[in-house]
């Protein structure tokens, strides 16, 4: 879902104009889209124009809020994207993407460090990372996730119908779907079995909770 550009006054040709960066933008963009803001209201283009131009040089750039406070001066306050869920890759070697509040999936090298910080990891395993990434199936599972599920488990998605969950304390392995994923009565109820019988599972516990009424639990 895309986020319309914010317009306050008219489409005048200033003879200044001033840009401020949302801070979430990585520094080094900044500079880039204020000349390039600039430049552009100064040549009188309209602000849906500039905003398509700006975002070609950093997608995390979602509105631009412009106010003309005369004929001659123009205030623009350019606004990022909201994080919030990092996509990496389970084997480390491609490219980390972010998805925002809003369900946008952009490269994380747009947004500042102070953006990023805190973020939780949603894992992708495979080959074909690239691929899967951009499936709208996992974008929405990583975006509708609660981020208290990533302070006990990481996240690891392999396909739609299989979803890993991994706890060190206590050490558990869950399989999840898509469904399944956000039952949290399975997985505490999971963690009961693994107390109830501690002699069984002393090496910790994998449980599949992709069944609609039952569990299935192995030693791991």
């Amino acid at each position: 879902m895309a986020l319309a550009a914010c317009v306050v006054g008219y489409a005048l040709a200033p003879h200044e104009v001033r840009v401020v960066c949302d801070q979430k933008i990585a520094e080094g963009y900044r500079e880039s889209i204020k000349h390039c803001a600039q430049e552009s209201f100064l040549q009188a283009a309209g602000v849906y124009a500039v905003l398509d131009r700006v975002q070609k040089k950093c997608p995390a750039v979602a509105a631009l809020d412009v106010r003309y406070h005369s004929s001659l001066v123009a205030n623009v306050a350019v606004k990022a994207y909201v994080p919030r869920v990092c996509i990496a890759s389970s084997t480390g070697v491609h490219k980390e993407y972010v998805v925002c509040i809003s369900g946008e999936l952009i490269e994380k090298k747009y947004f500042s460090d102070a953006a990023l910080s805190g973020l939780p990891i949603f894992y992708i395993a495979g080959a074909d990372y690239e691929e899967k990434k951009a499936d709208p199936e996992c974008i929405t599972c990583a975006h509708e996730l609660d981020s208290a599920l990533f302070d006990d488990y990481s996240v690891t998605w392999h396909s739609k119908s299989e979803i890993i969950l991994r706890s060190t304390m206590p050490r558990m392995v869950l399989i999840a779907d898509v469904s399944t994923i956000h039952d949290e009565e399975k997985r505490v109820y999971a963690r009961r079995i693994l107390k109830a019988h501690n002699d069984r599972y002393k090496q910790g516990i994998k449980v599949d909770m992709r069944l609609r009424d039952s569990l299935v639990c192995s030693p791991l």
